[in-house]
């Protein structure tokens, strides 16, 4: 895997991918993905609640939405231009730039906090989950997705990405940007960083039993958000996988 540090990563996705992804937000619409995920809230959260998004992005789908339904949402992102781009989206979100593996919140902060679709841009993973479960409130609820390295197609995607970025796949990526700055379509990457790791689900679950927290529950995103029991995770090879943990 080619070297890169936390640092290089998160600049990555403050000062390229931030600008990147307001433009390739307007070409998708909200999906069924989506849609369970705010009725799973809505359905959980009384609204009114306090809730904190991480990862806000540009606020849509999940923010504006949800602000619009009568939740109170505060937000972050590492990118500013994304921040900038919500605030102008739903100015009724309070949104501000900064990191998950740092939240600027007091303990005990937030009804409900989620992050959804981002998780594997996370450096950090684990400092990051701590950080929200220490901003949410006891008895309160944090929800996250995570890409399952245990899934084939997750696995190879990701071992792809790593080659792309290696010897002569670098010319070779090279010569595509060329073709995406002439066609003006696609993202021009000219970095080898890798932004988007997907986790270890067996390391992840023994990180979240050494918590102080009340319950975890784990659902399929890829199938309506069906409960998967997790006596043994190793058979659990959903591609995305979504987290729900009573603090």
């Amino acid at each position: 895997m080619p070297s890169q540090s936390s640092k290089q990563r998160k600049m990555f996705m403050s000062k390229f991918y931030g600008k990147y992804w307001i433009t390739a937000r307007d070409k998708y619409d909200i999906n069924r993905y989506h849609k369970n995920y705010i009725e799973l809230i809505c359905n959980s959260i009384s609204i009114g609640s306090s809730i904190f998004d991480v990862g806000i992005g540009t606020g849509i789908p999940f923010a504006d939405r949800l602000q619009k339904k009568g939740y109170v949402v505060h937000g972050i992102d590492i990118s500013e231009d994304l921040i900038l781009e919500c605030k102008r989206n739903n100015k009724f979100i309070s949104c501000l730039q900064g990191d998950a593996e740092d939240i600027q919140f007091e303990d005990n902060y937030f009804d409900c906090t989620y992050c959804f679709a981002s998780t594997w841009y996370f450096p950090d993973l684990y400092k990051s989950i701590d950080e929200m479960i220490r901003v949410t409130k006891k008895s309160g609820i944090l929800y996250f997705d995570i890409q399952n390295i245990n899934n084939k197609t997750v696995r190879e995607n990701y071992e792809k990405r790593i080659a792309q970025k290696s010897g002569l796949n670098l010319v070779i990526n090279y010569v595509k940007n060329l073709i995406k700055i002439i066609t003006r379509r696609g993202f021009v990457d000219w970095t080898n960083i890798i932004y988007d790791v997907p986790s270890n689900l067996e390391e992840l679950l023994n990180h979240l039993k050494s918590k102080d927290i009340q319950d975890i529950k784990i659902f399929d995103a890829n199938n309506d958000l069906k409960e998967i029991s997790i006596i043994d995770n190793a058979k659990i090879n959903s591609g995305c996988l979504l987290f729900v943990i009573k603090v």
